[in-house]
């Protein structure tokens, strides 16, 4: 990566607006992670993805994360002034996102946030200065519901992949969760309630025996916890839109 490109991947700026400003980025979303320190004025920043409200005051230190939609009102007596750090990196764990925030920082973060240098052109010491400010922020951060709610998903899928006749309280109680944490959880990240996703990873596995032996349907419909064969078809029918008969002789003409 050569120094042009390399330095593209940050935007260093002081803003600065005279009493009341208005920014609207719900549409597209943010194309950079934001760490910013507010100089003079008050912000209001209303979040859609998650829905969050954070009030800003003079000195205040504040994330966006890449991708948020947000809109923005700022005011003052006089003038309203921040740092904004843009950078398109965040050495974040995997699966692992953040809320828009204000951080909550002690004085000496907030000083280096605050005196993160603002000039031109880029170079090490601005860059440095920079992840030095941003490795004191990251613990500071809340991390995002929705990032919780994916890796509960994850776990709960992991579970239901090893016992699919596990119920939804004993995959809850294995994930030291409620069952309505569950299927919120669900919900908002895959869209489907849990049982969906069971019913998705047992088709799977249904597929799988009917394509690689030769065992009868009811058996495979009983190995896989349906309650009945005519059940078992009325599933796997919903979900890959043929029955055991026709997913068997497709395989066999591929």
């Amino acid at each position: 990566m050569n120094h042009t490109s390399f330095t593209d991947s940050f935007r260093l700026k002081q803003y600065t607006f005279d009493r009341s400003h208005f920014y609207d980025i719900r549409t597209s979303g943010t194309e950079w992670h934001c760490l910013s320190y507010l100089v003079s004025g008050y912000g209001k920043l209303v979040g859609m993805d998650p829905a969050v409200t954070v009030d800003l005051a003079p000195g205040d230190v504040f994330y966006i994360p890449k991708g948020m939609r947000y809109h923005s009102s700022w005011y003052a007596d006089d003038k309203i002034i921040f740092n904004a750090y843009a950078f398109s990196y965040l050495p974040q764990p995997d699966h692992q996102n953040y809320d828009m925030q204000k951080v909550e920082a002690d004085p000496q973060t907030v000083a280096l946030v605050r005196d993160i240098p603002l000039t031109r052109p880029i170079n090490s010491r601005t860059i440095g200065a920079l992840y030095t400010a941003i490795a004191a922020v990251l613990p500071l951060l809340r991390v995002s519901s929705l990032s919780t709610e994916k890796a509960l998903c994850e776990e709960a899928i992991r579970h239901m992949t090893r016992n699919p006749n596990l119920s939804i309280p004993e995959i809850a109680q294995l994930c030291h969760v409620s069952p309505s944490t569950v299927y919120v959880a669900f919900r908002h990240i895959l869209g489907i309630p849990p049982n969906t996703q069971r019913q998705i990873l047992l088709c799977d596995r249904a597929v799988e025996l009917l394509t690689t032996t030769d065992r009868p349907i009811e058996e495979i419909s009983a190995s896989l916890g349906f309650s009945s064969s005519s059940y078992f078809r009325k599933i796997l029918f919903a979900h890959t839109g043929q029955t055991p008969r026709e997913i068997r002789k497709n395989a066999h003409m591929s």
